[in-house]
């Protein structure tokens, strides 16, 4: 796991994937006894996922095309406008888009 040295804060981006148990110690001061106290930290992998239609080209005609996903699911999908997206399917109609060339993400 990737500590800053300097504040103690845990930098998730440069840790390895893991469970880490994380221990914090105050030094006792004027005769009182040094108290130390412990958590579990898990860092996880990113999620990672891709789409795809069944072509890059549709005729204005097709009902809806249904998208080709792999990896991490979840998530809502977004394009520019015009195109005719489910946001929470990814569906694309083309019968109800204005011609054009789009980006689904």
């Amino acid at each position: 796991m990737s500590i800053n040295a300097s504040t103690g804060e845990i930098i998730p981006s440069t840790s390895t994937v893991g469970t880490y148990t994380v221990s914090y110690t105050m030094l006792g001061l004027g005769g009182c006894a040094s108290v130390t106290t412990t958590t579990s930290v898990t860092i996880t992998a990113p999620p990672s996922a891709s789409i795809s239609y069944a072509s890059t080209s549709f005729c204005q005609t097709l009902s809806i095309s249904s998208v080709i996903q792999t990896g991490t699911t979840g998530g809502t999908y977004t394009s520019t406008s015009g195109l005719s997206l489910d946001v929470s399917t990814g569906s694309i109609t083309p019968s109800t888009s204005t011609a054009g060339t789009y980006t689904v993400s």
